[in-house]
């Protein structure tokens, strides 16, 4: 029994080491410079066999044995060369230039790996090497070879285009500003801006409004346009309605956003900052064509307010009791969200139209779900108007007992900012 055992042992241990030596002939093997092996054979004799998904993700369907391939700017590419050994001396060019060997590069670069190289191409107005021309179309072209084997050089062309301003805010999202997407499209500030019409973008990054303590709202009646809420008020103020380049932008000048007469304000002391402060251009000119896209590192808050106050259904309300508003932005001056009743101020009865008033709520801040007391009791169906009321600096309510001549209202385009929402109390 002990022989057989001492026989199977060296039998096991033989094995392992056959298996170690195939293992070190495979390594051997792979380490030389066998031009004809190539492990992807489908390919053929070729350099570049494949190439690598993009960014924004437009050149994934890119054929590399086309004439040409084409993406859309900006964006990133990698091409690879792989089944070779990385023993040779590969030379990549890019419109004729030789390309710099790093790990990661924000322009193109080329990088060695454990399968083969791949260079990375940096579609943008940046890089030094890819030719886009902000306008319009360009080609590139791609150049790899190597002296160690009998394989030609291979070349590819790549066109580059350059989409319209409303395609380019779609593909946003890929380029570090998915938040903002998100929130267009939610609030209808999308469909504003993707209308066919000249617009300028200032897109905050993803950083920015994730960092929001509080989130403007999105809470519309049916009857009014989405990009009627807080949250399409503040997308609004973000955009011109002209192509606006930043070098065109000059210190002190003003310009009126998509947000009634509300307008920003710039300084170029020190590159371009929007507001005195609230923001800076920090990503100039995104590529687009019919409009100007530039990416900022803050949200940009205007000197009026919004309200969302929506329709609901509630039982009989007291004096003393709360009635909830939806959101708010309320502007440079803080103020205060006060309840009027529709009938009343339509009559011009602006002081007994009054049915409650909120705490103060301080300068250019979003408060959401605001406790409104009530005044007196509302028992039948009402439509209510949501007030943004300015303060006049001391945090004290005084529009009833000043005769309305102190904490006036927030007003856009010469009217208060006011939504109205229908009180249906027959509520059980």
């Amino acid at each position: 029994m002990e022989t057989i055992a001492t026989t199977h042992t060296s039998m096991t241990i033989s094995r392992k080491v056959l298996s170690l030596l195939l293992v070190g002939a495979l390594v051997v093997l792979a380490g030389c410079d066998q031009t004809e092996q190539n492990i992807q054979p489908d390919y053929g004799d070729r350099y570049i066999i494949s190439l690598g998904n993009s960014v924004v993700g437009d050149a994934s369907g890119v054929d590399i044995n086309a004439s040409t391939a084409t993406v859309t700017a900006p964006d990133t590419v990698s091409y690879f060369v792989q089944g070779f050994t990385t023993e040779k001396n590969y030379t990549w060019t890019l419109n004729g230039e030789e390309l710099p060997v790093e790990e990661r590069s924000e322009n193109s670069y080329v990088r060695s790996r454990r399968d083969g190289e791949f260079v990375t191409i940096v579609f943008s107005q940046d890089d030094p090497f890819a030719n886009v021309n902000p306008g319009g179309s360009a080609t590139n072209t791609l150049r790899v070879n190597s002296p160690d084997d009998n394989i030609n050089a291979e070349e590819i062309e790549i066109s580059t285009e350059v989409p319209s301003f409303g395609e380019q805010v779609v593909r946003l999202g890929s380029l570090g500003y998915s938040a903002l997407v998100d929130l267009a499209s939610a609030s209808g500030v999308a469909s504003v801006l993707t209308d066919g019409s000249t617009y300028t973008l200032f897109a905050p990054t993803d950083a920015v409004l994730g960092g929001l303590e509080t989130a403007p709202t999105q809470a519309t009646d049916p009857d009014e346009p989405a990009s009627s809420s807080v949250l399409g008020d503040i997308l609004k103020y973000h955009a011109l309605a002209a192509d606006v380049a930043s070098g065109d932008i000059s210190d002190g000048q003003t310009a009126t956003t998509l947000l009634g007469n509300q307008t920003v304000s710039f300084s170029t002391t020190n590159g371009v900052s929007i507001n005195d402060g609230q923001a800076s251009v920090v990503n100039p000119d995104v590529l687009a064509t019919g409009g100007a896209i530039h990416g900022i590192d803050g949200v940009l808050l205007p000197s009026t307010a919004s309200v969302d106050f929506t329709d609901r259904e509630t039982e009989t309300l007291a004096a003393g009791d709360t009635v909830t508003v939806d959101g708010s932005y309320i502007g440079d001056q803080g103020g205060y969200i006060v309840l009027h009743d529709s009938t009343s101020l339509a009559n011009g009865n602006v002081i007994g139209s009054i049915v409650g008033h909120s705490d103060y709520i301080a300068p250019n801040s979003i408060a959401n779900e605001v406790a409104v007391p009530l005044d007196a009791s509302i028992s039948d169906t009402t439509t209510i108007g949501a007030m943004a009321h300015r303060d006049n600096g001391n945090e004290t309510y005084d529009f009833e007992t000043s005769g309305g001549t102190q904490d006036a209202p927030y007003t856009l385009d010469g009217s208060a900012v006011i939504d109205y929402g229908v009180l249906d109390a027959s509520a059980e």
